[in-house]
């Protein structure tokens, strides 16, 4: 789906009306009129993205780490942008044993500098969400990969002739769409009828249930010391 498709369908959910006040007929003046909504729709996103039920796996070799010379700290770039990562795993080059690294908050992961410098088996991680880093510590000292499983961001759009990213669910895709029509009406002091809310709602509930996992088993080891993860929400 084109973003601005979206847009146009929020429009007419909350302040246009197919009859006697509907978009321009112009392709060009249309254009104008969508693409007055996007900022509006990237910030909307920022909220939201994390409702999206897909996860995101990704690989990254130890042999990519690299020192960020200013913290004396290891760390590794990551080709996907994530909005959240949930589950770090180390698997051994030729092994299917892995450790599951604990992610600790910024202030606890970067206070021991004791353990900057060590080489051994790596334990924690903390996520750099704007700088699309992953720091970890203690450095591996051996090869192997890591496993990151989490949540991609959603946008920001600079067109509203982008498309939506394929890893969004078409559920995920229509609370956006009745949510970002709720917010256009609270914009324009428009009404927001009660079938638009209860769909609304029930939107939000299937989008929820589609983020209940049922012994999803989330590691690439064969399914060897693998998590099993039984109705827990993963990354709300």
């Amino acid at each position: 789906m084109k973003v601005g498709e979206l847009i146009e369908r929020a429009l007419y959910l909350s302040i246009k009306d197919r009859y006697f006040n509907a978009l321009p007929i112009d392709p060009v003046q249309k254009e104008v009129v969508l693409g007055t909504f996007l900022p509006d729709l990237n910030n909307i996103l920022v909220g939201v993205g994390k409702k999206n039920p897909a996860f995101s796996v990704e690989k990254v070799s130890s042999q990519d780490i690299k020192t960020d010379t200013n913290l004396n700290m290891s760390y590794v770039d990551l080709g996907k942008k994530f909005l959240t990562i949930f589950r770090v795993e180390f698997l051994y080059s030729g092994s299917t044993f892995s450790i599951t690294l604990t992610r600790l908050g910024m202030n606890d992961f970067f206070s021991n500098s004791d353990l900057r410098t060590i080489y051994t088996f790596p334990a924690f991680y903390n996520y750099n969400v704007f700088a699309d880093k992953l720091y970890i510590y203690p450095k591996p000292s051996v090869t192997g990969n890591f496993n990151l499983f989490g949540k991609e961001k959603v946008g920001s759009f600079t067109s509203i002739n982008d498309d939506f990213p394929s890893f969004l669910s078409e559920t995920f895709l229509l609370y956006l769409e009745f949510y970002f029509a709720k917010f256009i009406c609270s914009q324009y002091n428009a009404p927001w009828q009660a079938q638009k809310e209860e769909l609304l709602r029930n939107y939000n509930r299937l989008v929820d249930s589609e983020n209940n996992i049922s012994y999803q088993e989330i590691s690439l080891n064969d399914g060897r010391f693998s998590l099993p993860i039984r109705n827990t929400r993963i990354g709300l």
